[in-house]
């Protein structure tokens, strides 16, 4: 399914590309510019708008200088519908995903107020104070998140039978004892960024030199040129990635296992989560509310919607939402997948295979291809 926020594109500005660079500094450069003051700010100072909303103070982009400041970007579909991949991690630091993941695998109600702080924070007695409020109130909770610039990373390391894993966001509840505190549960949300062929150089290049020339006009000129945007960006490395990080998905949803573990996210744009429909054998999905759905399988039904409003192991599927009043752009979660590391496994390991071989299956153009090939070097070799 493609994204849902639609937006004709002219064809004449499809000549060279149709895979934009559309945030910038956290800020729409495509398919429109945002407009207001404080986008323009953070652009000449090259400053990370999620990074510094997490920690109350400005942080810079921590990019390199090819891909400085570069976010999402967004591909034109041939019936000029557009979806958007995020490129960068940080992007996803937005309270209303922290929250909604928080709630959902530790089971926290919305009658109870929370508030997710990240690790770093810390250090400011002030956030130490309202976190330690929250964690004594029986109405509220506080969960703490940690992240490569907001915390650390966790990982865990590498033994002789296990590889090292690292997770994207880890959460973990804080306990109020009397005057002390501890840690709860801890739970994981990983999210899936793509890689994507050719180079941001060109782009951010032109984005830079259209900050220096045009000053205030800077919306204005980019819009007028969005052929800056697409320069040398090349297509989603949509298989690659898929191949580098569903075993590891897969591995860190079963440490639901661990009895301090409460479960996990895994967050997908939609751009993703489409482009994964060809890997997981195009699976059905069976409603079980309103954006809520389980992937179908024989028998099991019944089993996983059980699961739908509690801890375990789920997939947000994100939309950006546009409004060129309020920049940066929000990020809701569109779909909840509830599923099970076997049965992800189950649609890309069994099913995958079985349609590959079936009577109509896609297997069956590699005969004709060898044979083809070999009449090309090889005149008058058998066709059958």
């Amino acid at each position: 399914m493609a994204s849902k926020n639609k937006e004709p594109i002219s064809p004449k500005k499809l000549k060279r590309s149709n895979n934009f660079v559309s945030e910038w500094f956290g800020h729409r450069v495509y398919p429109y510019v945002a407009l207001s003051s404080h986008c323009l700010d953070d652009q000449r100072t090259g400053s990370c708008p999620f990074l510094s909303r997490a920690l109350g103070q400005r942080q810079g982009c921590i990019k390199s200088a090819a891909s400085k400041g570069i976010c999402t970007i967004t591909t034109v579909l041939d019936d000029g519908i557009y979806q958007d991949w995020i490129v960068c991690p940080y992007r996803i630091i937005d309270d209303s995903i922290l929250n909604r993941t928080a709630r959902d695998v530790f089971g926290i109600t919305e009658a109870k107020k929370l508030i997710t702080v990240p690790a770093s924070a810390l250090v400011d007695p002030q956030v130490r104070s309202v976190v330690a409020d929250y964690a004594i109130d029986p109405d509220s909770e506080a969960v703490l998140y940690f992240q490569h610039k907001l915390g650390g990373e966790i990982s865990i390391p590498p033994t002789a039978s296990t590889p090292e894993l690292s997770f994207d966001i880890l959460f973990v509840e804080v306990i109020a004892n009397g005057g002390a505190f501890s840690c709860g549960r801890y739970a994981l949300l990983e999210v899936q960024t793509m890689d994507f062929h050719g180079s941001y150089r060109n782009v951010v290049r032109n984005l830079q030199d259209a900050l220096r020339l045009h000053g205030d006009d800077f919306p204005e000129a980019v819009s007028k040129r969005v052929d800056w945007l697409s320069d040398h960006v090349e297509g989603p490395n949509i298989s690659n990635v898929f191949k580098r990080t569903f075993y590891q998905i897969m591995v860190k949803f079963k440490l639901d296992g661990d009895p301090l573990c409460a479960g996990g996210v895994l967050a997908l744009p939609r751009a993703v989560w489409n482009s994964w429909q060809r890997h997981l054998g195009g699976p059905s999905l069976i409603p079980i509310d309103e954006d809520c759905f389980e992937i179908s399988s024989k028998g099991s039904r019944g089993r996983l919607a059980k699961r739908a409003d509690v801890s375990g192991s789920k997939i947000y599927v994100l939309d950006f939402v546009y409004d060129r009043n309020y920049s940066p752009a929000s990020i809701d979660v569109g779909s909840v997948i509830i599923t099970t590391v076997e049965r992800l496994l189950e649609q890309a390991f069994m099913r995958v295979p079985q349609i590959l071989v079936s009577k109509d299956g896609a297997v069956n153009t590699v005969m004709p291809t060898i044979r083809r090939r070999l009449r090309y070097v090889w005149p008058g070799f058998a066709d059958n």
